[in-house]
């Protein structure tokens, strides 16, 4: 007698037609489920969603959810994913090769490092990571590298992923063999963060190559000094929606994506950790389309169409920063011409009044600052500081301008003490100047002190 017959008499009847019922109904249960698989398989398909309730049968690696390969390298292997673009490919409604034509001489007017002007969009190397942590340190991993760069007639997206943290190496060299190529970065907040962070790895992992020399377009910097005024914040994906036109469907958030990848490095499901590729791709995209976009508006200036009066305000400073006082007061003066918020209409004013005084048009700043002062409102001291001084210095109207200092000190918060102690040192000095010019005759010329 077999084991099968000696365990059969051993149940009770009623047991053996139990256990022999679900056994058929698991057997017939796991073959539907295994055709369904062959099924989906044989017809070349993406893994369904999972239905809730039902247990996942088959896990699903990276490779399967995202076009790449798994390459060899001396530190071992990592998974590579290339997807490639037309030039005039449209992302945020500009098509890529938009950054080819812009004069990108004019991003030295929104960035620091002297080397940008001669930016080459063929010779950089568009980069941006996804980490297992928001904050960088020693401790985060940069286990997503995404890189973008122009070859032959289109586009490329590369992006190296580590499926383990022993993998880090081998990701890591398989970017450095990239990099090389490339004499320039473009990056989103790269010189802070992303750079930082892998250079930290990549010294950790006692590898030669550095970013941080290399010249770095990162385009936080200018997108602040434009749109600070305008937007909520300057996060890419604000950028994106309000000045591209872009909006993304179904992307994950930058605060899911550390967790996303744990979750993978635990369960090899690649599901979810397939949106923080598309979200890493989308990102590299997003800065090519901006970095033109960007150029445009610095190129056309003044005269650049659709900007409100927010985002005028910003161009103006960023002209008169660098010096460029009449496109600052065509920014300026345009903007009041289009906004009709009291607040911003009374800072550009106040903007516009400084530039004239720069250029020495002093009739139409006086004419600002007794409009200023007229206005309703909060108490703003500098158009009686500016009278002030115009009436001393200039008009040698001492009673004049004695009168603006007296109502500012009436008219000011008594917690601003450095202000109010600049006023009254102002005061005690027209006193005395006043004093002395009515004491001296006629046609005497009479000494002046500057302040």
């Amino acid at each position: 007698m077999n084991l099968k017959d000696k365990l059969d008499r051993m149940l009770p009847d009623s047991g053996r037609g139990a256990a022999e019922r679900k056994k058929q109904e698991t057997i017939s249960d796991l073959r539907r489920r295994l055709e369904r698989v062959l099924e989906r398989d044989r017809a070349g398909e993406r893994a369904a969603p999972v239905v809730r309730g039902e247990p996942e049968l088959v896990s699903r690696d990276i490779d399967y959810y995202v076009p790449g390969e798994i390459r060899d390298t001396p530190y071992g292997n990592a998974f590579v994913a290339r997807s490639s673009y037309a030039r005039e490919h449209a992302h945020g409604g500009m098509p890529l090769e938009s950054i080819l034509e812009a004069d990108l001489s004019v991003l030295e007017l929104v960035t620091d490092d002297q080397a940008l002007p001669r930016l080459d969009p063929r010779r950089a190397l568009f980069l941006d990571t996804e980490t297992t942590g928001l904050s960088g340190g020693t401790g985060s991993y940069a286990f997503l590298v995404g890189v973008g760069f122009f070859e032959g007639d289109g586009f490329v997206v590369e992006q190296y992923f580590m499926r383990d943290y022993t993998e880090e190496a081998a990701a890591l060299h398989l970017f450095c063999e990239r990099a090389l190529d490339f004499e320039a970065l473009v990056t989103f907040n790269g010189k802070a963060f992303d750079v930082q962070l892998l250079d930290t790895r990549l010294i950790l992992s006692r590898m030669d190559l550095r970013l941080g020399p290399l010249p770095n377009l990162d385009l936080l910097t200018p997108s602040r000094r434009l749109w600070k005024e305008h937007l909520e914040n300057c996060r890419l994906g604000t950028i994106e929606e309000r000045m591209l036109g872009l909006v993304r469907n179904e992307d994950i958030p930058g605060d899911q994506i550390p967790q996303a990848y744990f979750d993978y490095v635990r369960d090899r499901d690649a599901r979810l950790i397939a949106k923080v590729f598309r979200h890493n791709e989308l990102d590299v995209l997003s800065m090519v389309t901006l970095v033109a976009h960007l150029a445009g508006i610095l190129s056309a200036g003044p005269q650049c169409e659709g900007l409100s009066g927010a985002e005028l305000l910003c161009l103006g400073r960023v002209f008169e920063s660098r010096r460029q006082l009449k496109q600052a007061g065509d920014c300026f003066s345009r903007a009041v011409d289009r906004t009709e918020d009291r607040v911003l209409r009374r800072r550009l004013l106040r903007s516009l009044s400084m530039v004239h005084k720069r250029e020495e048009r002093i009739e139409p700043a006086v004419a600002i600052w007794r409009g200023l002062i007229k206005e309703e409102g909060p108490f703003d001291l500098l158009p009686y500081e500016e009278l002030a001084k115009h009436y001393e210095h200039r008009q040698k109207d001492f009673e004049q301008a004695l009168f603006l200092v007296r109502e500012a000190l009436d008219r000011i918060e008594p917690d601003r003490a450095a202000e109010v102690e600049a006023l009254r040192h102002r005061l005690n000095r027209l006193v005395r100047r006043a004093g002395r010019a009515a004491a001296a005759s006629p046609g005497t010329p009479e000494g002046g002190e500057s302040g």
